[in-house]
């Protein structure tokens, strides 16, 4: 899961001019309960298929906010898109964000909770068979309430570790032993300007080791860059524009490399990244009738090949709102969905497909009363003219135990490399990968250990000069049995 990958089926290049980007719409608000009672709030929701049945589940973080007990609610999804009824597991106290990766090399995904009173991460390995093990404790030190987490590979060792936003204790890692195990946390200063509630990891400076950025008080996001030993760096203030209390990793200009997006009282910020490594100077797109913006993410929501901006917006009616980009780093004006009563008061946003027709719907998970939100699409999928000349081929398909071999061929002769993205059937991005081509021809060998048994589909994006996208692959299917 945690090496770059580059998969694909049969398709056709088309150049990114001849795309007509399609408005972007929903279906009504579908409401899932996530918890047993009123006095249970939906803080999180990720998507993954933990029962290896090939549809996404939504797997939930409950916290009861009279007692603070938290439990993990997992939703299994079903074949038309809709979701059944949660079982629970408890975690521990103040639990409010959790991450789904596999941390046991299982080819399972895992869950891990930031358990924010409780100075700790809690671990519930899947188990299979629909049911995930009783939760293990990880402290993240003294004085420290983890908020919010992700799970990478610091030090390239091929273990994933858990990095926290631990408020009072700056960023912490808990390097991990394999099996689902993990060391004790080490702490590094995110600075007298941060109280580290939330965190975004990518690799910001393009040298293959993934660094932290995290919402700075000063109307700041701080950059702390990773070592060749697994190490933080001290952190490097860039200008926010605005006090941010979320933060995100987009390419919304489709150069490679990763942009940020903040939330705010202010709107939505887009801080475009460079190579240096450096952002520049921040854009905030204010949403009229909002009150703040309280999560942002970023996904292709038209297949237009080109990020969209979704936000959870907190106001006097429960809405997300849609931020169509431009390929070129900007966003277009805002279109907003109502995704439940006015008490529901949405928390955090995502995409997915949910129910299997190739586009990606919006979910939320509302703090006020215990739902989750799942509006399906409704929106066209942009046309997509072939290149008869341009051909993909993956054999085998599906994949054996040592991997695949991809070969494109035909491509024009201004393509120097090809870039891919690979997700799971929620529509996260697992891998990505960058191909060389050369006088219309690229090829690569590729292993496919690490995934998870399933469907996967694949982007691809063919470049001319550095930077520049000259033309699109539509997704196609690839099986890893």
């Amino acid at each position: 899961m945690y090496q770059h990958l580059l998969l694909a089926g049969l398709a056709a290049l088309l150049p990114l001019s001849t795309i007509q980007a399609q408005a972007i719409s929903f279906g009504p608000a579908t409401a899932y309960s996530t918890a047993p009672s009123g006095t249970w709030s939906t803080n999180w929701a990720a998507l993954a298929d933990v029962n290896a049945d090939s549809r996404p589940d939504a797997v939930v973080m409950a916290l009861n906010y009279i007692t603070y007990a938290s439990q993990v609610a997992v939703l299994l999804g079903t074949a038309t898109g809709t979701l059944q009824a949660p079982t629970y597991y408890p975690v521990g106290q103040g639990s409010k964000f959790l991450v789904v990766a596999d941390v046991n090399a299982d080819n399972r995904p895992d869950v891990v909770t930031a358990d924010q009173f409780s100075a700790q991460v809690s671990v519930l390995l899947n188990g299979g068979s629909n049911t995930f093990q009783p939760a293990v404790a990880y402290p993240t030190g003294a004085n420290t309430s983890p908020s919010e987490l992700a799970v990478a590979d610091m030090n390239a060792d091929g273990q994933p570790d858990p990095v926290v936003a631990a408020v009072g204790g700056g960023i912490v890692v808990l390097r991990g032993n394999g099996k689902g195990t993990f060391q004790a946390p080490v702490s590094y200063s995110a600075g007298p300007n941060s109280n580290a509630m939330r965190l975004a990891v990518a690799d910001f400076n393009a040298d293959g080791r993934p660094d932290v950025a995290t919402p700075g008080n000063a109307n700041n996001v701080l950059v702390l860059l990773n070592t060749s030993t697994g190490a933080l760096q001290a952190p490097v203030s860039y200008p926010a524009g605005t006090s941010a209390y979320a933060i995100a990793v987009a390419d919304l200009n489709t150069d490679g490399r990763p942009d940020l997006l903040t939330s705010s009282s202010a709107g939505v910020g887009v801080l475009l990244g460079s190579a240096s490594p450096a952002f520049q100077p921040p854009v905030v797109y204010p949403l009229a009738g909002v009150i703040s913006v309280n999560d942002a993410v970023a996904a292709d929501l038209n297949g237009d090949g080109r990020p969209d901006v979704l936000t959870a917006n907190f106001a006097t009616t429960a809405t997300a709102s849609v931020l169509p980009g431009t390929g070129t780093g900007t966003l277009q004006a805002a279109t907003t969905f109502t995704v439940g009563p006015a008490s529901s008061q949405p928390n955090r946003v995502a995409a997915a497909d949910i129910n299997g027709d190739g586009r990606p719907d919006l979910l939320t998970a509302n703090r006020d009363n215990n739902t989750l939100s799942v509006l399906l699409s409704t929106t066209p999928l942009a046309a997509r003219p072939t290149l008869p000349s341009a051909q993909v081929q993956l054999c085998p398909n599906p994949a054996d135990a040592t991997g695949t071999s991809l070969a494109l061929t035909g491509l024009p002769a201004e393509v120097q490399q090809v870039q891919a993205t690979l997700h799971d059937v929620t529509g996260r991005v697992v891998a990505q990968a960058e191909l060389p081509a050369w006088q219309g021809v690229a090829r690569a060998q590729l292993p496919t250990t690490g995934l998870a048994p399933g469907l996967y589909l694949v982007h691809l994006t063919a470049r001319g000069r550095p930077g520049a996208a000259t033309g699109v692959l539509p997704a196609q299917h690839l099986l890893v049995p």
